[in-house]
């Protein structure tokens, strides 16, 4: 993860043109918004999950979120309060944390294709006078595509 941001922290530091920068901005701004708002949802839903069960669980007496073997009496208190908070937790951190591994493959996903999109303009744009230039030009294009690929 570490060498992924690396990369993606040289990307930003290799670019110069202004039309390249205004794309990866654009495209952090999506990542961003789809960051908060997938972490957002998913809270949303563990807390509605929540409720439905401390409902039911009024209804139908002592159980627990969810179901599991544990090596002691959960039904006495104040086992069944802790293992209760326990799980209220843990329901917690594993939603958020599959949601920022998600968010973090989506965003490497959506800054390669930022970078595409900024290759595709270069290639678009590509000028040159003398053939050595366009030559020059090209390489520096098939390097970033090959970088890219990797």
């Amino acid at each position: 993860m570490k060498i992924l941001m690396s990369c993606m922290k040289r990307d930003w530091s290799a670019t110069v043109d202004e039309g390249d920068r205004r794309m990866m901005s654009d495209i952090a701004k999506i990542t961003r918004n789809l960051s908060i708002r997938s972490t957002l949802m998913v809270q949303t839903v563990v807390f509605a999950y929540i409720v439905f069960r401390c409902i039911v669980i009024r209804h139908t007496g002592r159980q627990l979120f969810f179901r599991a073997y544990f090596p002691y009496n959960v039904s006495s208190s104040p086992c069944y309060e802790l293992t209760f908070l326990g799980q209220f937790i843990a329901a917690l951190y594993a939603a958020t944390t599959y949601t920022a591994v998600d968010t973090f493959i989506a965003t490497l996903v959506l800054h390669t294709c930022g970078q595409l999109a900024n290759l595709r303009r270069e290639i678009i744009n590509l000028r040159a006078r003398t053939r050595m230039e366009f030559q020059a030009k090209l390489g520096k294009i098939a390097r970033k595509h090959e970088y890219l690929n990797r």
